[in-house]
């Protein structure tokens, strides 16, 4: 409007009116209206009015309107002390030459500008932050409600792990895959439980076993670790006091004899029987069949041949020993007490079948 009115005037930017009309639209609008003449010279100024404040066709927003049209610019006003933000726009010149031209400025404090943009940059971020932390909540609720079959999952493991298998997952209500697995992972705890159960049976069984036996056995790892040694091991070994499972076996039994004939039995896979004298008081004679415990063997490295463990069957044999002993000696005391009378009914023999059975007087 400002702009036409000016184009329409009879004198262009020199009519006295001017000044009257550009002071009206400044208190109006708020802003500072500066109309400049094409050489730069200032015609009229809402603020100054007709006063001389410098010519003004070197500055950035002139100079843009005079190439573009309009123009733009932002700097420190060293007349008013703050940044302004000034606006120029190019128009004609009534009454002249149609290539005359002048220009109308628009100035305004940069706070006025910028102030309520910074206010509502102010409200944006204080809303992107408030949306923020619900996003947040609201994330960390559906992270725990994913994760919650998890963390379920793992509570019931380390549980069953430890022996206990009444504590499932508490994912009953779920239809999804969560609760597809927990109803796999049920049944996986009654199966274990079950295997378990079977299991603790029969060791109970194999225990009692081992226990009514009269021979001894004991099981070696690769390792020479006693795997399993039932009672009549510790008896006949006199090892009652020490505890003998996962413990080395000759680390407490100095039998070298017993030693050579596992190791035979490792070399030759073949069964080996070794009889030896007990170190303890009262002396017992033990004999000792040793077996390979094929697919039990234990290796520290990859890249050797594992070493098969073995059964050691330990028979009390003393009293069979005695027995034997005493039956020798009757044997040889038998002998001795016959070698007498054989030799002398021999001898009579041998005289009658040499002609003395004929002969009256020395056969009565």
């Amino acid at each position: 409007a400002l702009r036409q009115h000016v184009a329409e005037l009879p004198e262009g930017v020199a009519d006295p009116s001017l000044i009257q009309h550009f002071e009206i639209l400044g208190r109006e609008t708020g802003f500072r209206l500066t109309l400049i003449r094409s050489n730069g010279s200032v015609s009229v100024d809402s603020e100054k009015g007709i006063d001389d404040i410098g010519p003004h066709g070197h500055r950035t927003e002139i100079t843009e309107a005079r190439r573009a049209g309009v123009g733009f610019a932002e700097r420190y006003s060293s007349t008013l002390g703050t940044d302004m933000v000034y606006f120029a726009l190019r128009i004609p010149i009534g009454g002249l030459p149609a290539s005359d031209i002048a220009f109308i400025r628009v100035a305004n404090p940069a706070e006025s500008i910028w102030g309520p943009v910074r206010s509502n940059q102010l409200r944006w971020w204080m809303l992107l932050l408030s949306l923020s932390c619900v996003a947040l909540v609201a994330m960390t609720l559906w992270i725990f409600w994913v994760l919650r079959p998890f963390h379920e999952c793992l509570r019931a493991a380390k549980l069953m792990s430890a022996g206990e298998f009444d504590s499932v997952p508490n994912l009953i209500e779920r239809r999804d895959e969560w609760g597809t697995l927990a109803d796999s992972f049920r049944f996986l705890q009654s199966t274990l439980f079950k295997r378990e159960l079977s299991t603790l049976d029969y060791r109970e069984k194999m225990e009692t076993v081992l226990a009514s036996m009269k021979e001894g056995i004991i099981a070696l790892d690769g390792e020479d670790q006693i795997l399993l040694a039932n009672s009549a091991a510790s008896l006949i070994l006199n090892l009652n006091s020490i505890r003998l499972a996962e413990r080395k076996l000759f680390d407490f039994v100095r039998v070298p004899e017993l030693s050579r004939a596992i190791d035979q039995t490792r070399f030759q896979q073949s069964f080996s029987l070794v009889e030896f004298e007990s170190t303890h008081l009262p002396r017992r004679t033990v004999s000792a069949r040793v077996t390979p415990m094929l697919g039990s063997g234990l290796s520290t490295t990859a890249d050797v041949e594992s070493t098969p463990g073995v059964v050691i069957v330990l028979s009390d044999v003393t009293e069979m020993r005695q027995l034997e002993s005493v039956r020798q000696d009757f044997v040889a005391n038998v002998s001795h007490e016959l070698k007498t009378p054989l030799a002398s009914i021999k001898a009579y023999a041998e005289t009658l079948r040499l002609g003395a059975l004929f002969d009256q007087e020395k056969n009565m």
